[in-house]
């Protein structure tokens, strides 16, 4: 597993990936007027495939579960934008930033002789990129950044440019 910054990415990709998939509706109570309360990553997701950009601070279980594994009840904020059109009409490359400040450094803490409660907190950022489209759905594998000239995929391939 790969390790970013203290937290364990493999993990923390494959929770965010289940809040995507919750796809749950935003909560409308409470919302700010710079951030929208959401209960998954999801609808920030289509804002930002249809706008450009969206800002939201997560709520409910999904926060509640990242509360308890990371032990900071800081609010989680997600900023996600547009980096790139894809081929497919309607999709686009987003970057999602989440932070969340006084996060326990579990991983310090388990290789280090000071119990964790020692510890200070640290404010983590999780930055990762998803290619998803307007209608709520993932582009087809086809769907490439209308940006790309084709190096990227010749690159990882193994040929020589």
């Amino acid at each position: 597993m790969l390790n970013v910054r203290g937290l364990c990415l493999h993990r923390s990709l494959r929770l965010l990936a289940g809040l995507a998939a919750l796809g749950a509706a935003q909560v409308p109570a409470g919302a700010t007027a710079s951030r929208t309360e959401v209960e998954s990553v999801r609808p920030l997701l289509i804002t930002a495939a249809q706008n450009g950009e969206a800002h939201g601070v997560l709520v409910g279980p999904a926060a509640d579960a990242i509360a308890s594994q990371f032990s900071s009840r800081a609010p989680i904020e997600v900023d996600v934008r547009a980096v790139a059109d894809l081929s497919t009409p309607g999709c686009r490359r987003l970057q999602v930033e989440t932070r969340q400040a006084n996060v326990a450094d579990r991983v310090k803490a388990a290789s280090s002789a000071a119990p964790a409660a020692q510890l200070p907190p640290k404010n983590m950022l999780l930055r990762y990129q998803i290619s998803f489209c307007v209608d709520g759905s993932f582009p087809p594998a086809a769907g490439k950044p209308t940006v790309d000239s084709g190096q990227s995929r010749r690159r990882s391939e193994g040929g020589s440019q």
